[in-house]
């Protein structure tokens, strides 16, 4: 029999909550952390807002080496340190060798790169630091976890622009089936509300300008959307083997039950218009979880807030579920949350472990007018309690990425 995995720990820092339960409280009763950007003057750029994580408390308990990680990193080492404190393993009385760390990141150290690179135009060589190349690399946010809590097992960092934690999470369920690791760090971190990003972001027209209330500028599936907002954080689940996990008494939130992913194979930003990508994905996760997609009860959409980015997900969906697409509850916590980019997949995971424990579908907040193009239900402004047992978590991005997340309330043992 395959080796089954289930998530038994949470960790999440993001602009409405820097720990897991604030972060739900918020995310059910619609509380938006987009606000006007104060990391510097937005003013010359095509958006004044992003999803800032505004609580800097979490730096009292890094060490004075990893204050000096850049952001991305930091809130990895914060997320998975949650995530290790909730599962409530005894890390001295397990295989360290056997417990990994796969994060993704889209944009990796952005503000340190920023950093570096405008010391060394305006000073020159003399002023780049010596840790200049380990602390911007990629992999420093999963090795620096690693160090922190001495994890010897599988370790790696995935870069997949939007899609980036989901590939990491489905990476992570591929080690546990294959029996490569009995515990896995997974998800991913992001830190890239900085100028240049915004400038970049901003010039490829994806940004909502955010005119008008900061917190109702982004609208997913709504017929004014007017483009995304930008996030930064990080989330992370204790990814165990089922049998691991129940010889020691953890509790669980739900099993992790397939992954699937694609690629469009057409232009940079471009997809097909009747999202024929994701549909792949959605079939071959639910092929690699053993289930029907009559059985899926939620899906927390990609959802942006971009015109076709939302029009091809609902596509998608009405595509691949057909007489069922309208019967689905679909979300877009994003609205609330921001675009996390690289991170969103880790952050969008936790959500579908709290829907599956909780019973409630969190809102698609902002959605005031319908768009006859988009007309499946997308949980307006409301949050809704329901009984899920299957979950599914869409990733879409640049370069035609597509990744989806099967997740399954867990029937064997009650949190």
């Amino acid at each position: 029999m395959p080796r089954k995995a289930v998530i038994t720990g949470i960790g999440i820092l993001s602009s409405i909550g820097a720990n897991p339960q604030d972060f739900w409280e918020n995310l059910v009763n619609g509380v938006s952390g987009i606000d006007t950007v104060s990391r510097f003057d937005p003013s010359p750029f095509a958006s004044r807002v992003g999803a800032e994580i505004k609580d800097q408390s979490y730096g009292q308990e890094l060490s004075p080496k990893e204050k000096k990680l850049d952001p991305t990193a930091q809130y990895a080492l914060i997320a998975a340190r949650q995530a290790l404190e909730d599962s409530g393993i005894d890390l001295n009385g397990v295989g360290r060798s056997r417990c990994g760390v796969i994060l993704g990141s889209a944009r990796g150290a952005a503000n340190l790169l920023e950093d570096f690179h405008s010391r060394f135009l305006s000073g020159g060589v003399s002023k780049v630091k010596p840790y200049a190349s380990p602390f911007t690399t990629l992999s420093s946010m999963s090795a620096a976890v690693a160090r922190r809590f001495g994890l010897q097992g599988p370790n790696f960092t995935i870069s997949a622009t939007c899609a980036s934690s989901s590939h990491a999470i489905g990476s992570a369920l591929e080690k546990i089936q294959l029996g490569k690791a009995d515990m896995v760090l997974a998800g991913g971190s992001e830190a890239c509300i900085t100028p240049f990003h915004y400038a970049m972001f901003g010039n490829a027209g994806v940004l909502s300008p955010g005119k008008g209330r900061p917190a109702e500028s982004c609208k997913p599936f709504d017929l004014n959307r007017d483009g995304m907002a930008v996030a930064e954080g990080a989330g992370i689940i204790a990814l165990e083997e089922e049998g691991h996990a129940l010889r020691r008494g953890a509790k669980i939130y739900a099993r992790l039950a397939g992954f699937g992913s694609s690629c469009d194979a057409l232009g940079v930003t471009s997809m097909p218009e009747d999202g024929a990508g994701i549909q792949r994905a959605m079939a071959f996760a639910l092929e690699d979880a053993g289930l029907d997609r009559s059985e899926v009860g939620y899906i927390n959409a990609h959802g942006t807030g971009t015109r076709l980015n939302d029009l091809v997900e609902t596509r998608a969906i009405k595509n691949f579920f057909g007489d069922l697409a309208g019967s689905i509850p679909i979300s877009s916590t994003k609205s609330m949350t921001g675009h996390s980019i690289g991170a969103s997949g880790g952050m969008e995971a936790v959500i579908c472990a709290l829907v599956l424990r909780h019973g409630i579908i969190p809102p698609t907040i902002n959605y005031q007018t319908p768009d006859p193009e988009c007309d499946l239900d997308y949980t307006p402004n409301q949050s809704r309690k329901i009984p899920v047992r299957v979950a599914v978590s869409n990733a879409m991005g640049f370069g035609g990425l597509n990744t989806c997340l099967v997740f399954q309330k867990n029937l064997t043992k009650k949190i």
